[in-house]
């Protein structure tokens, strides 16, 4: 069983082989990470919607650490520990996302900021974040925040973590996913990079997503993880040292107002049936109509009424945000935010000294995932094996599961038109994009 540091060596290596030629260098890789903003704006592809993806280095892995190994990995709303729970619970767990959908609403700095500027919201993934059951796992793109999380254990009575101080010897478990595969054991199509089973969820209306470099898995109910893993061992004082190099946790484990409401989410009981019937059109589960639901719902416990209590951001709360935002909070979020110009080119003829000057057609204020996916898959290609001794988990040995066979046309060489891009994100948010009257 490898070490600490052992596998930070053999994922190290794993990554250098993925990289194009000029990216080895750790000379160059240490001034793209001093350039680096926190997040880049790209587009998804869905008209002008724009996800703020973590500037993280070369994201050739994302990682999950736990300091148990769950068989199979289940996402927290289909666990089967202490007992898998029914679809009328899990249910109940929709309607508190639905609840916690139409809170985060009433804060103006989704609906006067992130709106506006088109910027994706993840709810289901800020949920995750923030202690909901949903169906989604935690990925980050940062090595020492997996590890920080394979380290350290959840104390769930003071809602923290803490370093292990019982002087044994601990096992924990690290999983690695690469993001071309999607979860699956073969590349994603192009079109589908980051879209599908796994999904940035970057930096959000509050912070504890962004402080973790947090990226989503989407796994449906009987499905599990399929990744590389290591299983290795830490000792309290491996443990000690992560805890404080993330300030005793709390770099991480942001508390804050969400933090408290999300609480108040959790422990919901009540609804009304506008609420049940807003969830029952998107979540409806399979075999059951309202009144059977309704009935099962009520064994539980759960009440249904024409109002509910609705947790909201009250106006004094909005408007206590609202001044310290414009009073500089704006600016420091803006200043987490840039984006990557980009010029389409055709080529020209060969000067009579012997230089090439290429002719710029177009130019582009965002880069888009496609983009990203097509130096992904080149990098894919270089190196496809996984990091040397890692094993490949299938919990459940399910077959390919997302991906369709390629068609005749897809099978075919595809020519991607050449392009120069800036080579670092730039801030481009100004006052007036972010004050909020």
């Amino acid at each position: 069983m490898h070490s600490v540091g052992e596998i930070k060596d053999l994922i190290k290596e794993s990554v250098r082989k993925r990289l194009m030629p000029s990216e080895q260098s750790e000379f160059n890789q240490q001034i793209v990470r001093e350039h680096e903003i926190g997040f880049e704006a790209v587009l998804t592809g869905r008209s002008n919607e724009k996800i703020l993806l973590p500037e993280d280095g070369n994201v050739v892995y994302l990682y999950r650490g736990q300091n148990e190994e769950y068989i199979p990995c289940f996402p927290s709303l289909y666990r089967v520990t202490p007992r898998e729970m029914t679809p009328a619970e899990i249910f109940a767990w929709r309607m508190r996302l639905v609840v916690f959908e139409e809170m985060l609403n009433s804060h103006p700095l989704v609906s006067k900021f992130f709106m506006r500027h088109n910027f994706k919201l993840d709810y289901e993934g800020l949920a995750q974040h923030y202690g909901l059951s949903t169906s989604v796992l935690d990925l980050t793109s940062n090595l020492d925040i997996a590890l920080f999380f394979a380290m350290c254990w959840y104390d769930r009575d003071h809602d923290c973590y803490r370093p292990f101080d019982d002087g044994k010897v601990h096992e924990g478990i690290l999983y690695i996913f690469c993001p071309m595969r999607a979860n699956e054991p073969s590349p994603s199509r192009i079109a589908e990079y980051m879209k599908t089973n796994i999904t940035p969820i970057g930096l959000q209306p509050f912070l504890r997503p962004a402080k973790q470099k947090g990226y989503a898995l989407h796994i449906e109910k009987g499905r599990s993880t399929k990744s590389w893993a290591y299983h290795f061992k830490f000792t309290n004082d491996d443990s000690l040292a992560i805890y404080n190099q993330f300030n005793e946790g709390r770099d991480l484990w942001v508390e804050d107002i969400l933090a408290v409401k999300t609480k108040v989410v959790k422990g919901m009981t009540d609804f009304s049936f506008g609420l049940f019937d807003k969830t029952y059109e998107r979540f409806r589960p399979k075999g059951y109509s309202k009144t059977k639901l309704k009935r099962e719902l009520a064994s539980l416990g759960f009440t249904l009424s024409k109002t509910m209590n609705q947790p909201i951001f009250s106006e004094d709360e909005c408007s206590d945000f609202i001044q310290k935002w414009n009073n500089g909070d704006g600016e420091k979020f803006c200043d987490l935010i840039g984006r990557r110009a980009w010029f389409e080119t055709a080529d020209a003829p060969l000067e009579d000294d012997g230089t090439h000057k290429v002719n710029i057609i177009a130019s582009h204020d965002y880069r888009n995932l496609k983009m990203i996916a097509e130096t992904e898959l080149l990098r894919f290609l270089s190196h496809p094996d996984g990091p040397e001794g890692a094993e490949w988990i299938n919990y459940m040995n399910t077959p390919n599961e997302t991906h369709r066979p390629f068609t005749k046309e897809e099978q075919q060489w595809t020519k991607i038109p050449a392009h120069m891009e800036n080579l670092f994100s730039k801030r481009y948010l100004t006052r007036d994009d972010y004050w909020i009257n």
